[in-house]
């Protein structure tokens, strides 16, 4: 089976209530489905200057694929802004998780051999954080997932109200 998950960050301007924003935005989706060939999808976003949020089949629930990476980001964004860690921390890369999945990875997308050339070196969180978002690199997101830890990144999580993932 086909799946695909859209996941849309949207800057909008803070524009005048249109009640037919909603149905357009809607309908306009559909069609990117369609022309994708995605049999499901789900999109959520929420403009922190108005306010507006939007969702279109927020209970859909799709394999977890890459969103442990929106988890792993939403804990990333937690420490900076307490002021745990920064985007300039360097972090050990290795390639050894035995708490995580399944133990190592071999290359699973281009970013990852960057990462995999890192390992005994370090790189930066920001530099990880970049390869797991931009790259869908899995590795970087293990290596971020240890420094943070998963209790923390579990808490981290359920505080930023994200819900349905579910981190193990």
């Amino acid at each position: 089976m086909r799946y695909l998950l859209l996941a849309l960050v949207l800057s909008c301007s803070a524009a005048s209530a249109d009640d037919g924003r909603d149905a357009r935005l809607t309908r306009r989706i559909e069609e990117i489905r369609r022309e994708m060939g995605a049999r499901r999808i789900a999109v959520a976003f929420r403009d922190h200057e108005s306010g507006r949020r939007y969702t279109l089949r927020p209970g859909e629930m799709f394999s977890a694929a890459s969103m442990i990476k929106v988890a792993v980001m939403v804990a990333v964004h937690s420490g900076v802004r307490s002021g745990r860690f920064s985007l300039e921390t360097p972090v050990r890369v290795k390639n050894h998780f035995p708490g995580i999945g399944a133990g190592s990875l071999r290359r699973s997308s281009p970013f990852d051999q960057d990462i995999l050339d890192a390992i005994g070196s370090t790189l930066t969180v920001g530099q990880l954080t970049e390869s797991m978002v931009a790259g869908s690199s899995n590795l970087a997101t293990n290596v971020l997932l240890e420094m943070i830890g998963l209790a923390e990144a579990r808490r981290s999580c359920a505080g930023a109200g994200l819900q349905g993932i579910q981190l193990s």
